[in-house]
């Protein structure tokens, strides 16, 4: 898991990837990325207050749950 930061120059509300609650974005945006540069989503500061070892454990517990997924046409797992 990666962080990135990004300047932003408009507020507006987004949804935290972690816990998927809306908050408004500030002057900066703290971006999740898995560890290829893959962009999840922005990240909140309640989140961000809580550690990066507290959010690499959301972020894996909801990678996990994203591979056992049920493709609901096929009924086979999705492959990540």
């Amino acid at each position: 898991m990666q962080l990135q930061i990004e300047c932003s120059s408009y507020s507006e509300y987004c949804l935290c990837y972690l816990c998927q609650q809306y908050f408004q974005r500030k002057e900066v945006s703290v971006i999740l990325c898995d560890d290829q540069g893959k962009n999840y989503g922005e990240v909140c500061t309640h989140c961000i207050a809580k550690g990066y070892t507290w959010m690499q454990n959301q972020f894996q517990q909801l990678n996990y749950q994203i591979k056992l997924s049920i493709n609901r046409e096929t009924n086979k797992p999705i492959k990540v």
